[in-house]
């Protein structure tokens, strides 16, 4: 029976390689490309580097054993939530309402079992031993130990919305914390908007290394660049922060990290069902019915915080990594982000916000709220850029005064 298990995961994952061959050119439109791309030592990252074939019961284990011990710390530390009751859906509903099918007939499987652990690592398992050991030197981290390190990414037409998001930070967060460092990765800005990061931003300004990595990460609205960016700097911080150009941090972050401390991840909870807003393609890729995720939001992935501790790289930031590379899961096909106003699961696919957002219920199911930072806790989002303030060419202006 286990070598009949394994036989099917190979043979799965066999198949996975061709028809990620027929997929991937959905994934290869780069919008905006950087204007500079400065050279680089690192050697490209091919899937011949990124995949082999070997699945093995000890990872499970050591996963099983990573769940159970933060399960217990959350419920000792009173961070066990549960998420409140949600009705059935009838054809009265909104659209992206999240709510019991009446008509679902499937179940995800137990939490802490083979299957269900099996499915969020499978594209973990896919993936050669020291294939994330090489995302550091592919975008040239420095290798240096901080309490924090603050992370974005925008191209040019996002450059003034991001101003917003800097300027919080200057005022907010920076000046009440030690030991930290703040990369603004450039994926698509103009020479003139880099230099303004640098000088009056007290940003380190980094070009994305896309033409270091397959070419379906150049897909931007993907979203597949953001996991691994992460990835490439979580062991050189506690915790690691990435934020959209819209968030607008709006008070002092000492609390939500004391959370974070515990919980070692936290995410802000949307407002539609996730099996609304994700393809079908991801649904059986990991093996579920899209029905059973019917009740739960998706998560939105404008803000997140990784604390550097095993549960956290293991189970949540690997697998979501490891989905970001594999050319089957989160990009699966070139699905529109824009959601028709209708009541059909996977009507659109929100990429890196679906899978991680699947990885988290299939861990978690009605506790998923125990990993919540919602809009008003510590931060807000502001779309749009024509009204917002250009604060880097203010302070180069007092600059010039001065």
């Amino acid at each position: 029976m286990k070598y009949r298990r394994l036989q099917a995961v190979f043979v799965s994952v066999t198949a996975g390689f061709v028809l990620g061959t027929l997929f991937s050119p959905f994934c290869n439109l780069l919008n905006h490309k950087p204007d500079e791309i400065r050279p680089s030592l690192a050697q490209a990252l091919t899937d011949t580097d990124l995949f082999h074939e070997n699945p093995t019961d000890e990872t499970i284990a050591y996963i099983n054993s990573l769940y159970a011990e933060k399960i217990q710390l959350l419920a000792d530390k009173g961070l066990l939530k549960t998420m409140g009751r949600r009705g059935k859906c009838t054809k009265d509903a909104s659209p992206d309402a999240w709510c019991h099918d009446p008509n679902c007939t499937e179940q995800l499987p137990p939490v802490n079992s083979q299957e269900n652990l099996r499915s969020i690592l499978k594209p973990v398992m896919k993936l050669r031993d020291d294939a994330l050991n090489r995302l550091p030197e592919i975008f040239g981290v420095k290798q240096e130990q901080r309490k924090y390190v603050f992370l974005m990414a925008a191209s040019d037409n996002h450059y003034v919305e991001a101003q917003q998001t800097i300027q919080s930070l200057h005022e907010k967060v920076f000046p009440f914390i030690r030991n930290f460092s703040f990369y603004f990765y450039d994926i698509g800005l103009k020479k003139e908007q880099r230099d303004m990061l640098t000088t009056y931003g007290k940003a380190v300004v980094k070009t994305y290394p896309f033409r270091l990595l397959p070419s379906r990460i150049q897909f931007l609205k993907g979203y597949a660049w953001k996991p691994l960016m992460i990835q490439a700097h979580i062991n050189t911080a506690e915790f690691v922060i990435y934020m959209d150009a819209s968030v607008v941090i709006t008070k002092n972050l000492d609390k939500m990290f004391e959370k974070a401390t515990y919980t070692g991840f936290l995410m802000c909870p949307g407002h539609a069902s996730v099996a609304q807003h994700t393809s079908l393609l991801m649904f059986s890729y990991y093996g579920d019915a899209p029905c059973t995720f019917s009740p739960y939001t998706e998560y939105e992935g404008g803000f997140l915080v990784f604390r550097n501790e095993p549960f956290a790289l293991k189970l949540l930031l690997e697998p979501w990594v490891a989905c970001a590379l594999d050319p089957l899961c989160m990009c699966p096909k070139n699905n529109l982000l824009s959601c028709p106003r209708k009541r059909k699961y996977g009507k659109c696919h929100r990429y890196d916000l679906s899978a991680m957002t699947i990885i988290l219920i299939k861990l978690f199911r009605d506790r998923i709220s125990s990993f919540d930072v919602r809009r008003g806790q510590f931060h807000t989002i502001k779309q749009g850029r024509t009204h917002v303030f250009e604060y880097l060419e203010h302070l180069q202006a007092t600059d010039t005064l001065q």
